[in-house]
């Protein structure tokens, strides 16, 4: 490989950067959608290895379930695709439902392991597609910070839009799914648990994150509106580069 110098780049302090966030509503319902997602998606894999040991009474499903995960580069595959038709936010609005109905299928499986593994497949195939959303849709808030604001960030905006919401995300939803097992009397140390614990940890694991997950479809709803916003703004960015460029031909 050899590098191709292609221009220099300004620098752009946290200062500069935090101004591109100014009236950024597109860049702020993705990090609260995606943060959503993270949250219920945390929330369910804390939630896991209980709901397998207690109420399903098997701990050896857990590998064969996270085995199955893989198929979420299905989802991942079909995304271009199903873009082509719904745009990007009626995509994710697709996806995150998907995955919301895959949740409660599990829920009404109850013990059939075969009727639990399609609705957990279809969780996979959704949430997967949807965190694929999250990263391309957060690129288009950039073009929008620089179009409203002058400012390019493009590593501070695309940081909290998708490794913040990561982390955050996931500290969110294990501290839900410890308070509400916890409230309800849950001890991982004990053999079985009380008819509450079990009921503490299937609502935890199955509805929890159909919750969070209709959080996150509901930021997506309003983020249409600037979804259609966005021919305005690569229209309106291309005409100021163009007169930049122009500009410093003319001085030169």
């Amino acid at each position: 490989m050899r590098e191709k110098n292609i221009g220099k780049e300004k620098i752009i302090t946290i200062r500069e950067s935090l101004k591109a966030t100014k009236s950024n509503w597109p860049w702020v319902l993705i990090v609260l959608a995606n943060l959503a997602l993270w949250t219920a998606y945390s929330a369910r894999n804390a939630a896991l290895p209980y709901y397998f040991q207690y109420n399903l009474n098997d701990k050896g499903l857990i590998s064969v379930f996270n085995g199955f995960s893989i198929i979420q580069i299905l989802g991942m595959a079909s995304v271009p695709f199903v873009v082509k038709y719904l745009h990007k936010w009626g995509t994710t609005i697709l996806m995150l439902a998907l995955t919301m109905i895959g949740q409660v299928w599990i829920g009404m499986a109850g013990s059939n392991v075969t009727s639990g593994l399609i609705g957990w497949c279809l969780a996979c195939i959704g949430s997967g597609s949807a965190m694929t959303m999250f990263f391309s849709m957060v690129g288009d808030t950039v073009d929008f910070g620089e179009w409203k604001n002058g400012i390019r960030a493009n590593g501070f905006l695309t940081a909290m839009g998708a490794s913040f919401c990561i982390q955050m995300g996931s500290g969110f939803g294990s501290f839900i799914a410890s308070r509400i097992l916890a409230t309800f009397g849950f001890t991982a140390a004990k053999a079985t648990q009380t008819a509450g614990s079990l009921s503490a940890i299937s609502f935890t694991f199955i509805w929890v994150p159909v919750i969070i997950y209709a959080l996150s479809i509901v930021c997506m709803i309003f983020y249409r509106k600037w979804e259609n916003h966005e021919p305005v703004v690569t229209e309106e960015l291309a005409e100021r580069r163009a007169a930049n460029g122009a500009d410093v031909v003319a001085d030169k």
